[in-house]
């Protein structure tokens, strides 16, 4: 493998020594490190655009490939790298010096030129000092408290970084907390530099992409599922939790962004509901790139309360979807949604397929006179093909089911009781005004095999309410028509072509009233076509579940319609309904899918729905009785247990297959043991912790199937367990993941940074000489961390007590060679209980009045909700907390309505987030140093007598510094005005604040202008990309 090349923060330096022998510092690399690569480190000074003295340069070569987080000295010796001075030995200052890293391409000088900028640290006080002693500006091509860090303490001989401040974190969260001078320990006495390993979480991966709550955003939220998605290179899947079946995640921060390929697999329609909130539109799909189309899919979930405000296209259309790619919707129910303008459901202006869905009750409201689409819009330059599907109840002034400006495709699909208080009540095929003579260059629709009846158009233009301006079609383009039910609209009102619009018959229609429509005549083609004297009545049934995933008109036994149609006019299977790979073969079902044959009694019917006398009398499909498999209690998730033997006596197709009972979630974690394919009967395992034959033998699964008429009795099928004794489990010298099962086991990690899983069972894990992870699970656990700086974790709703040698609550475990523990809790009154332990430890707390009590380290402690009691113990300590509420911070005490009322002792520092609300922060009463953060809103922060980091984030903030020397920061891509009271911006709004000494701010890739010109105290600017514009203020 290549070197690796560095970029701007892929490290940080983490420590330094200023009176050792020699003088030595530790860094971080925060990505994966090639053999090969070389990094220079310097403690010369930067002045102008060159390093001005010729103070110490060290040489750092990787032998062996070095992880991401790897902690590493400077005086370190080590197989997988080699140190080496290139020029005089680093001699650092304790008054203030600076150390530099950088990769160079000139060997000969590799500080002269060629070379790239890396990370600096600065522990003068700030890097405008750089005119003192040795120390230097910052170097070209880095930007302040981004990937350098400028430390407030100028004469400590010893730092560190206090990796506690965050348990773990990715590249970007490592960088923000290491760059925060707040996080740093300073000392006369150190002796020794931070070593071992820290976690760093890659961005995006595919863990990320299950929605495991109902959040807005943030972890585990469809939001950031799609977030990380838009983020992976391939097409990525995102699923849902079983826990989430019945939820509804309500979005209240507007809509959700795709911008790269991505399925969105539900839990089905009737299971998950995705809510606009009535405040704004749901999916935007669009990845900004006309020239390259990439492929989203949304499967089984719904649509609703989406909303549009009124503005130009980009805003006012499109409430449930607006869609600019290649989009396939599959049983999907798209209901309830209002756009100010068009599209109420669905603006499509790129390719669109709709299949086993329905849109209903979706409304446009636009008043101009092309608006439309209360269901779909699919404007000009896009296609949309709709199988299978309904569209019914839905409202605009044209095209209230759909309104079509180029290409549509209806096949076995049904629009009914649609209302456009203008024309086309099912369908507006509308003109291109640009070219208006033209039919061609307007909508071209192709319907086959479909039902459109009961729309109504109200012609609201004043032409009176008979008149007909197709209550079912208008049509002003060209629409072709095979096989399919045009009738029973309002005041027979069932096809209209308007202007220069054209139609075809390919044959065998039924027109309820086609006077007027010279492409349909009794008898011609095949055609069953009535007049506005004497209409022909399809004999329908009302619209109601008739069987499958959508609403249908069933025919009544005396319909014209029955045996009517042309088989040799059903349009192929192209997109493979029955999944047998034939896409050349004719469509094989009608409307409602698998089951319902497309073809009975020889003659295809016309219209959406098949009639069958059989459907009447058939009878039940019947399980085979006393099924029973065998499967090892060790086995994976998505492992083949068995197939489901089923029979029929009508001989139709089985389907919907479903285990009723019986399926038993063992460990409580929302997941059912065992998986049913609906379609072949299938049994795989879905939750492998399940499978315990010690607690539970066997299962005694219920199931049904349907031949999509009836559905059959439940039925037994017993799966037994194999008893599978311990494995011992060994690692490699890589980086290895290693779990273990329900069972005894031996986990030996060796060589490498591994993570070890014992799960349940009395189970031995060893992480041998690496930086380890170790989880004992449920059970009596040894644990050994072995060489290195490894981590016990664990997560349980229990009370845990922690010593320097054993853990209980989630059993008794036993453990030596941990230098770190992170305990979490769940959502009951737990107790954790550290005082006994003198390592560094984590203790989060979730629901419940919680009691956290810290060791003898630095500790972090997060009560969460509930009202808490919270005692850091010895060491400094930090109390962490965030949520979108109000805080009210006090020297023993903090409070909010979403957190409880926390009581605390021995915390030395506090660090509080917001969320999207106007939240107030108020640490007026507390001495310690704190973070307080706004995030979105109209939020109010008031720090305390430490010394203290304020940030508003968006909204008009109003921050008060308190005592202390207090610093306000911002970070956002905009211009910013800053005088001796306010900052302005158009991201991040009009902040107010008083007794403020520091201001740093931050722009983003844009050309920025930051203009402090008016602000007399000590302020910090920091440019990203673009041609940008700094002005500060002259002072001495």
């Amino acid at each position: 493998m290549a070197a690796t090349v560095l970029n701007p923060g892929d490290i940080a330096i983490v420590g330094y020594i200023t009176n050792g022998s020699p003088d030595s510092f530790s860094f971080v690399p925060l990505v994966d490190l090639s053999a090969g690569t070389e990094i220079y480190f310097t403690d010369s000074g930067w002045k102008g655009n060159e390093f001005r003295d010729t103070e110490g340069t060290k040489k750092f070569t990787v032998d062996n490939d070095i992880a991401a987080g790897t902690v590493i000295r400077s005086t370190e010796q080590s197989s997988d790298f080699t140190w080496e001075n290139v020029s005089r030995s680093l001699n650092l200052s304790g008054s203030g010096d600076q150390i530099a890293a950088v990769q160079s391409n000139n060997l000969d000088s590799p500080l002269s030129s060629d070379f790239t900028a890396i990370y600096q640290v600065d522990y003068t006080g700030s890097f405008e000092d750089a005119d003192t002693a040795s120390t230097g500006n910052i170097i070209t091509g880095l930007s302040e408290a981004e990937n350098t860090a400028v430390l407030l303490n100028d004469t400590a001989k010893y730092a560190y970084f206090d990796f506690d401040a965050i348990p773990n974190g990715t590249r970007e969260d490592w960088l923000a907390t290491i760059n925060n001078p707040e996080n740093w320990t300073f000392s006369d006495d150190g002796t020794t530099l931070p070593s071992g390993s820290i976690e760093v979480i890659s961005e995006v991966s595919a863990n990320n992409l299950v929605v495991t709550n109902t959040n807005d955003s943030g972890e585990g939220s469809l939001r950031q599922a799609i977030e990380n998605a838009n983020n992976l290179e391939d097409v990525d899947t995102i699923t849902f939790d079983a826990s989430l079946s019945g939820e509804t995640i309500t979005l209240t921060s507007g809509e959700l962004l795709v911008t790269d390929a991505v399925t969105i697999q539900g839990l089905g329609a009737n299971q998950i509901t995705i809510s606009g909130n009535n405040s704004s539109r749901i999916f935007k799909i669009d990845n900004n790139d006309s020239g390259n189309q990439i492929d989203v899919t949304i499967d089984s979930l719904s649509i609703t309360g989406g909303q549009t405000p009124e503005g130009d296209d980009a805003n006012d259309d499109g409430a449930g979807i607006w869609n600019r790619e290649n989009l396939t919707l599959k049983n999907v129910v798209i209901r309830n949604n209002q756009a100010a303008d068009d599209g109420g459901g669905i603006r499509n202006d790129g390719e669109i397929t709709i299949i086993d869905s329905t849109v209903a009750d979706n409304t446009s409201i636009g008043t101009s006179d092309t608006s439309g689409g209360g269901g779909l819009l699919n404007t000009i330059g896009a296609s949309a093909t709709v199988i299978n599907s309904t569209f019914s109840n839905n409202e605009a002034k044209n095209g209230a089911g759909i309104r079509n400006d180029d290409n549509l495709t209806l096949i076995n699909s049904t629009l009914s009781g649609n209302t456009a208080s203008e024309s086309g009540g099912g369908l507006a095929n509308t003109i291109n005004p640009n070219d208006f003579r033209n039919p061609a260059s307007g909508g071209k629709a192709t319907i086959s095999n479909s039902t459109i009846t009961n729309n109504t158009a109200e012609d609201s233009s004043g032409n009176g309410a008979n008149s007909q301006v197709g209550g079912g079609i208008a049509n002003f383009g060209i629409a072709t028509v095979s096989n399919s039910i045009i009738a029973k609209n309002t005041n027979d009102d069932d096809f209209k072509n308007l202007v220069f619009g054209q139609s075809n018959s390919n044959g065998n229609n039924l027109i309820g009233n086609g006077e007027g429509v010279a492409a349909f005549t009794n008898g011609n083609n095949e055609d069953i076509v009535g007049t506005a004297a004497a209409p022909i009545d399809p004999l329908l049934d009302v619209l109601k579940d008739n069987g499958g995933a959508t609403q249908t008109h069933a025919l009544l036994a005396d319909s014209q319609a029955i045996n009517a149609g042309s088989n040799t006019k059903l349009v192929g299977d192209s997109f493979d309904l029955d999944g047998d790979g034939n896409t050349t073969e004719q469509i094989p079902f009608e409307q409602r899918a698998e089951g319902f044959e497309r073809i009975v009694d020889s003659v295809v019917d016309i219209g959406a729905y098949e009639y069958s006398i059989g459907n009447t009398a058939s009878q039940a499909p019947g399980i085979t009785a006393n099924q029973s498999f065998p499967i090892d209690e060790n086995s994976k998730k998505g492992t083949f247990v068995g197939r489901v033997i089923a029979t029929d006596p009508d001989s139709n197709t089985l389907s919907n297959w479903q285990i009723i009972d019986g399926n038993l979630d063992v460990d409580g974690d929302g997941k059912d043991a065992f998986a049913i394919n609906s379609r072949t009967g299938n049994i795989t395992v879905n939750d492998a912790d399940d499978l315990d034959f010690e607690n539970n033998p066997s299962f005694q699964l219920q199931l049904s199937v349907s031949d999509g008429t009836n559905t059959s009795n439940p039925a037994t099928v017993t799966i037994n367990l194999n008893d599978v004794a311990g494995s011992e489990i060994n690692g490699t010298s890589e980086n290895d993941r290693l779990n273990g099962s329900p069972e005894d086991d031996v986990i030996d990690g060796k060589e490498g940074n591994d993570f070890l899983y014992g799960y349940t069972g009395n189970d031995t894990l060893l992480g041998g000489s690496g930086n380890d992870n170790l989880y004992g699970g449920e059970g009596d656990d040894s644990i050994n961390g072995g060489d290195g700086t490894d981590t016990l974790r664990e997560t349980a709703d229990v009370d845990f007590n922690l010593t320097n040698t054993t853990l209980t609550g989630n059993g008794t475990d036993t453990f030596e060679n941990i230098e770190r523990v992170a305990l979490t809790g769940g959502d009951s009154a737990n107790t954790i209980n550290a005082s006994a332990y003198s390592g560094r430890v984590t203790l989060s707390a979730k629901a419940g009045n919680d009691t956290l009590i810290g060791g003898i380290g630095n500790d972090v402690l997060s009560g969460g909700e509930g009202d808490d009691s919270i005692n850091g113990g010895a060491g400094t300590d930090t109390l962490r907390e965030t949520a979108d509420t109000n805080f009210t911070l006090t020297n023993n005490q903090l409070e909010s309505a979403a957190t409880g009322i926390d009581t605390f002792e021995n915390i030395e520092r506090v660090a509080l987030t917001g969320g999207d609300s106007a939240n107030t922060i108020d640490a007026s009463a507390y001495s310690g140093s704190a973070f307080l953060y706004g995030k979105a809103g109209n939020d109010t922060l008031i720090g305390g007598s430490g010394n203290d980091v304020l940030s508003g984030g968006e909204g008009d903030d109003s921050i008060n510094g308190g005592a202390g020397t207090d610093t306000l920061r911002e970070t956002a891509d905009t211009n910013f005005t800053l005088t001796n009271n306010q900052l302005e911006s158009a991201a991040t709004g009009t902040d107010t604040f008083e007794n403020i000494e520091r201001v740093a701010l931050t722009g983003g890739d844009s050309a920025n202008t930051i203009n402090a010109s008016a602000y007399s105290g000590r302020v910090t600017l920091s440019a990203k990309a673009g041609n940008d514009t700094l002005i500060g203020w002259y002072w001495k």
